[in-house]
């Protein structure tokens, strides 16, 4: 290519590029100057009044922030800035629809907004950071035992409790961020104790322990100056520790292997919402067998299923003649017959229960026919017209065959009689 024509074609690439940046520069201009603003304000986003002042107070973390929208009226779509003067106190950033003020630290920034292209038309507000000092501190939670006293137990479980840090009349919580847990708390005891600003409730997390402890901890309230964080005032929390450890053990019973209606329990201390507790267990010729999970409660109320812990373990009085397996997660147990009453003992680590089941025999002897039938009670409607039963006894493989039920499905009587041995 000759010298010339290289000359050439650099002459029309620098042309070209300087006409395409003057056509941009034409086009910026001519929007600018086609575009009317006639109002721009910028108003807070929940009651939609302008702001002009606006003083706010610092909380928690994450609720030291408000939305803004911007209010405008022109003559074609323009796209805005808003800016803060001061991001060491307060930053901006558009959400969604709204721009989202957050403000970290105690003084003064003034939020503007503007068109992007033009700073000819701006509208502003200035916000003013402050900081109330906690000069109260109080637990409100329902489980403390008061204002200065919580219970917990060392079960390695977060316990929250709610709280109120206050100062003269202000009614809401104020300046948790600066709400910090001395860290000179029993390290053997605690595993974890700290504030959590957002829910404002002081957490508290004890190491598993059968032991139990009185201990004291210590929240100061803190504000920022020139030299940092200056402590301002002091307030102290008695923690009582419970010891958490094995309280009782229990029987999961059920007539069906799969527990798929799991809920009758035999032993004593707490149990569930939604089940019974079993007094006695009654097996017979045909009803031969019955399963059986073992678990614990513990003293913070907590459940285990330990059935397949080497730690547990069960065992007949009447020896090899009663069938006694583990079949993987449950136990299944089976009555010879014969006899009148089989124990067994179950146990896990040092807590034991043991548990007699009956034997009923054959279901045309009357052992077994009058037990069937205390097992129905009667019942009256409250204006006498109508006599119903009810099958009490949990396993349901000894209901009578022979019922007869209303159009409520209420037992109402029996094809071969109604029980002689349930009292009128």
């Amino acid at each position: 290519m000759s010298p010339k024509l290289k000359k050439a074609i650099i002459v029309v690439v620098v042309f070209l590029l300087v006409g395409i940046a003057a056509l941009v520069a034409v086009s910026m201009l001519s929007n600018l100057s086609t575009t009317t603003v006639y109002d721009l304000r910028l108003v807070d986003a929940t009651t939609e009044e302008e702001l002009f002042e606006k003083d706010v107070y610092l909380t928690a973390v994450s609720k030291n922030n408000f939305d803004i929208k911007i209010e405008s009226d022109t003559s074609s779509l323009l796209n805005y800035v808003v800016t803060s003067s001061n991001v060491a106190v307060a930053t901006v950033a558009k959400h969604e629809n709204v721009y989202k003020v957050s403000y970290h630290n105690t003084g003064k920034a003034i939020i503007s907004v503007m068109p992007a292209e033009s700073d000819v038309v701006k509208d502003s507000f200035v916000l003013n950071v402050k900081e109330n000092i906690p000069n109260s501190f109080a637990i409100i939670d329902a489980e403390a035992d008061s204002a200065n006293e919580v219970t917990i137990y060392a079960d390695d479980r977060d316990y929250r409790f709610d709280f109120q840090a206050k100062k003269g009349t202000i009614s809401e919580n104020i300046n948790l961020s600066q709400m910090v847990v001395v860290k000179d708390y029993n390290q053997d005891v605690f595993d974890d104790i700290y504030v959590d600003d957002a829910t404002s409730q002081l957490v508290i997390n004890a190491k598993q322990s059968e032991g139990s402890a009185r201990e004291y901890i210590t929240l100061q309230a803190k504000h920022k100056d020139g030299a940092g964080l200056v402590t301002t005032d002091t307030f102290a929390v008695c923690v009582n520790v419970l010891g958490n450890y094995i309280a009782d053990i229990q029987l999961m019973l059920n007539e069906d292997p799969n527990f798929d209606a799991s809920g009758n329990i035999y032993g004593s201390g707490i149990i569930k919402d939604g089940e019974q507790k079993i007094q006695n267990v009654y097996l017979s010729a045909d009803i031969s067998a019955i399963y059986a999970k073992i678990r614990v409660v513990y003293t913070n109320g907590q459940f285990k299923d330990v059935t397949g812990d080497n730690h547990s373990g069960a065992q007949s009085s009447f020896g090899e003649a009663t069938e006694l397996l583990r079949l993987g997660n449950y136990y299944k147990i089976v009555v010879p017959t014969g006899v009148e009453s089989v124990t067994v003992k179950f146990w896990h680590d040092k807590k034991e229960e043991n548990l007699t089941f009956y034997y009923l025999g054959e279901k045309t002897s009357s052992a077994y026919i009058n037990k069937v039938n205390s097992f129905y009670e009667r019942y009256t409607e409250e204006n006498g017209a109508k006599v119903y039963y009810k099958y009490t006894y949990w396993d349901q493989r000894f209901m009578r065959n022979d019922a007869i039920t209303d159009s409520e499905g209420r037992i109402v009587g029996f094809a071969g009689g109604n029980p002689t041995s349930v009292s009128e």
